[in-house]
């Protein structure tokens, strides 16, 4: 099995639904003559999607605060994290 594959099995056990909900977001069929149809993962839009939503809770969280400097910093430090250009 492909490390995608383990991966998906893994969180399939004991993930909640908008994990689930990013990684459908993430798949799709790829399909070729003769070949039939196969599931295609996107690692790189997985990715992008679990860092979206981890800004939009923090920053969700910070803002309903009313501190505008450390939602600005947090979601800076997050983005530069994971190498993310502004």
């Amino acid at each position: 099995m492909s490390l995608n594959g383990r991966l998906l099995k893994r969180l399939d056990d004991n993930m909640n639904e908008r994990i689930q909900k990013l990684i459908d977001e993430s798949t799709w069929l790829h399909c070729r003559f003769g070949e039939g149809h196969k599931e295609q993962f996107n690692k790189e839009k997985f990715a992008r999607l679990i860092i979206k939503e981890c800004l939009e809770q923090v920053l969700d969280e910070v803002q309903y605060q009313a501190d505008w400097k450390l939602a600005d910093a947090v979601s800076k430090r997050v983005l530069k994290h994971f190498g993310v250009k502004e």
